[in-house]
């Protein structure tokens, strides 16, 4: 028996440190031989944009800001990270297939010029810290066939892929599925955590991550210098990823023509939310909060299964204090723009989200002055009863470097949540 997070007696954890599959093992093995023979190829800018030209087929990367961006990451990956040779193949092919997809949206807009000036359908983000509850109220607000929320494969591959001269097919559902089996053999336990969906609802994270401005990669690795570099950002400096998130949008918007309500969502707009409102000034906000002695190490946990599946040691101690710092500087600043903006900000506690799901999106739709109708609360609610869930995936604050005493005082001055647990089922 083990202490959870908020001083109860739990269950034993089920996480403990992440553990590469065996295959990726021998790899890794395989790997460090060939670097003591000479044969390690490290990351780099030059090789990333040759390997997105030659898959592709295509050259106009239009504007360059992006470069920066990049080549803070893959310095700070191949620096920082301590990387296997498995993880450093992972990421150069990551980052690659995120400058390739830039060139793909650039080729298809610049055949496609009409796709940018059509107007974005009114947008419903939901957005708070990792594991709040974004992932539940994302997918009931995605029952409402008034909605129209972003599909797993379409956040992986926003433009048609054979829109590049060198790709004969456009097999993005194809690619996404396989993507979608082979993660959790990458991430052993991920899909206790985040399972990702290639047909169903999808966050928009991977949507920033093709801006490489996006803390997305932070999970990915442990890279303080590109993590410093991002944070530091003053808010115009956000104007170009966000535009960019736009247009990502609007390709996927013209192509099927669909202009019903986006409904999306991700943790990652959590560190900007101000500028996300000031670039997109139709879109709603829904701003999840829960206590964050349950949200500390339940997003240690997720950082430190995706950062095993590319680092040769996680250090799982050092990632609690980052972890508070990172996430009370993102509080502090989704606080400022509710404040700046209230009536398009609305918050919602966790404890009351699990309690009574269909009146919390109740409040959401009176909040922004929207029709819940009887068939979208009967879907939800459908959802809701063919979904079961139970808490599977147990950590604790000790785990992560960390104590309740800590995290409470780092949350004290800002506004979250700080309560003695939470009610109603784990969902997250």
């Amino acid at each position: 028996m083990s202490r959870g997070t908020s001083g109860s007696t739990q269950n034993a954890w089920t996480f403990e440190r992440p553990t590469p599959p065996p295959g990726i093992r021998i790899f890794n093995w395989l790997g460090e031989l060939g670097c003591r023979l000479g044969w390690r190829r490290p990351l780099s800018v030059e090789r990333i944009l040759e390997g997105a030209e030659k898959r592709t087929g295509l050259t106009d990367f239009g504007n360059q800001d992006f470069l920066e961006p990049l080549e803070i990451l893959v310095r700070a990956f191949e620096e920082e990270a301590g990387l296997t040779a498995f993880g450093r193949r992972f990421i150069g092919h990551l980052l690659t297939g995120r400058v390739a997809t830039r060139l793909i949206l650039r080729e298809y807009i610049r055949r496609h010029p009409e796709t940018l000036e059509a107007p974005l359908a009114p947008p419903l983000i939901v957005v708070g810290m990792p594991r709040t509850g974004t992932t539940l109220l994302f997918n009931l607000l995605a029952r409402d066939s008034e909605t129209r929320p972003l599909l797993g494969w379409e956040s992986l591959f926003p433009a048609p892929l054979n829109t590049a001269p060198n790709i004969k097919e456009d097999t993005r559902l194809k690619k996404s599925r396989m993507m979608g089996k082979g993660l959790p053999r990458l991430a052993p336990g991920l899909e206790h955590i985040h399972p990702f969906h290639p047909d169903g609802p999808e966050e928009c994270t991977w949507l920033m991550a093709t801006t490489l401005v996006s803390p997305v990669f932070s999970m990915l690795g442990r890279i303080p210098s590109y993590d410093d570099w991002l944070w530091g950002l003053e808010p115009a400096a956000w104007t170009r990823p966000y535009r960019e998130y736009v247009e990502q949008l609007l390709v996927l918007q013209h192509q099927t023509g669909d202009t019903r309500r986006w409904v999306l969502k991700s943790p990652v707009h959590y560190m900007s939310l101000g500028p996300l409102l000031e670039t997109i000034p139709h879109a709603r906000v829904v701003l999840t909060d829960r206590d964050p002695r349950q949200v500390v190490p339940s997003t240690c946990s997720l950082f430190a299964v995706l950062r095993g599946t590319a680092a040769k040691s996680v250090d799982c101690t050092s990632l609690g204090p980052d972890m508070v710092r990172r996430l009370a500087d993102g509080l502090g600043r989704s606080a400022a723009a509710r404040r700046a903006y209230p009536d398009r900000v609305m918050k919602i506690e966790f404890p009351d989200l699990v309690k009574d799901k269909i009146a919390s999106i109740g409040r959401i739709y009176d909040y922004f002055g929207l029709n819940l109708t009887s068939e979208a609360e009967t879907a939800m609610q459908r959802w809701i009863a063919e979904t079961p869930h139970s808490g599977s995936h147990k950590y604790g604050l000790e785990q992560f470097g960390i104590d309740e005493a800590s995290v409470s005082a780092y949350f004290a001055d800002i506004g979250g949540q700080v309560s003695a647990g939470n009610a109603g089922d784990s969902r997250e």
